[in-house]
C-alpha cells in the first residue's frame, strides 16, 4: 500500500482538496490510500472557492516568519508521529511549499537519515519560505511591505537595499493593502497593533542563495497563468534535476480539471512514486 499525506492550500480545507483531485485520483491505483487534513488556522475562503464550498476554511500559514514556519514544520511533524509513515505527498500552494521547506531543513541538517517523504506531487508552486535564517535570503521587508517576493532574486536584493532607507513608505500593520483576501479576518489576531520587525523577520528558498537540494523524486505541476508560475519554475529548482518531472498546463492557480492533462498527470504520478520505490 502506498500511503500520501494530503495538504490543501491556503483558504481551503481537507474536504475541499480531497473533492477537488477526486478526478485524478480515481485514475490512480484503488490500493493508495490518501489522507486529508485541514490546516491549523481558521480564515476566509480563497476567492475563486467562495461560494462553491462550504466553509470552515483554513490557512497553515498567518505570516510566513521564520516562527510561523517553525511551528508549521512541527505540525506536519506531528502529523507524521501520530498517522505516519507517509510514503509521499500531495499537496496545492501552501500544501506544497511548506513541505518542501521541511524536506530542505530535514537534508541540510539529517542528510543521512529518512526523509519525511520519499516523494512530493506538487500542485500551483512557489519558493518556500524557510525555518532557518542560516538557509535562504531575508524578506522580511517584502512581507513589511504587503508584497509577496518575486522569482527573481536580483529584484529582491535590490528591495532589501532600497527598503530600510523608505520605511515612511510601509504600509501601517493593520492596512489591507496588498494582504490575501483569505487573511483579512484574522490580521489583527497576528499583527498586533504597532509594527514589530522581530514578528514579521522571514526567510525565503531561493535556488540561488541556497545549495541544498531535495534528492526524492518529484512532480510538479504549473499553470501557465498562475500568477505564481515563476516562483513555481524556481521551486523546481531546489530538487534534484534527476530526480524530478513537470507538466505544464494551460490554467491559473488551480487543480486541473481537464481529463486530459490528468490522464497524463497520473501516468507521471505513478512513474514517480515507482521512482521513489526504486531509491528505497
Amino acid at each position: 500500500m502506498v500511503r500520501i499525506l494530503c495538504l490543501h492550500g491556503s483558504g481551503s480545507s481537507g474536504d475541499i482538496f480531497e473533492s477537488q483531485t477526486s478526478t485524478l485520483r480515481a485514475l490512480l491505483p484503488r490500493h493508495w490510500e490518501w489522507c486529508f487534513y485541514n490546516a491549523e488556522i481558521e480564515c476566509g475562503p480563497l476567492p475563486q472557492l467562495e461560494g462553491l464550498y462550504p466553509g470552515p476554511f483554513y490557512t497553515a500559514v498567518a505570516l510566513p516568519s521564520l516562527k510561523m514556519i517553525q511551528r508549521v514544520h512541527a505540525w506536519i511533524r506531528e502529523i507524521i508521529e501520530e498517522d505516519g509513515p507517509f510514503d509521499g505527498l500531495l499537496g496545492f500552494s501552501a500544501g506544497g511549499y511548506v513541505p518542501i521547506s521541511l524536506m530542505l531543513h530535514h537534508q541540510k541538517y539529517n542528510p543521512t537519515s529518512a526523509p519525511p517523504f520519499r516523494f512530493l506531487v506538487l500542485m500551483g508552486g512557489n519558493l518556500p519560505y524557510s525555518a532557518d535564517p542560516n538557509e535562504g535570503i531575508e524578506v522580511t521587508d517584502w512581507i513589511s511591505f504587503h508584497r509577496m517576493p518575486p522569482a527573481d532574486l536580483s529584484v529582491i536584493k535590490a528591495f532589501n537595499t532600497w527598503a530600510p532607507h523608505h520605511q515612511d513608505q510601509r504600509p501601517g500593520v493593520r492596512d489591507l493593502t496588498g494582504i490575501n483576501p483569505i487573511l483579512h479576518c484574522i490580521v489583527d489576531d497576528w499583527v498586533g497593533t504597532e509594527y514589530n520587525r522581530e514578528l514579521l523577520v522571514t526567510y525565503l528558498y531561493h535556488p540561488d542563495a541556497t545549495k541544498t537540494r531535495v534528492k526524492v523524486p518529484t512532480l510538479h505541476i504549473l499553470g501557465r497563468q498562475d500568477d505564481v508560475y515563476e516562483g513555481g519554475k524556481k521551486l523546481m529548482e531546489l530538487c534534484e534535476k534527476r530526480n524530478r518531472m513537470e507538466y505544464h498546463f494551460d490554467g491559473g492557480h488551480e487543480i486541473p480539471r481537464n481529463r486530459a492533462d490528468l490522464v497524463k498527470i497520473a501516468g507521471m504520478f505513478e512513474k514517480v512514486v515507482q521512482s521513489s520505490l526504486m531509491l528505497s
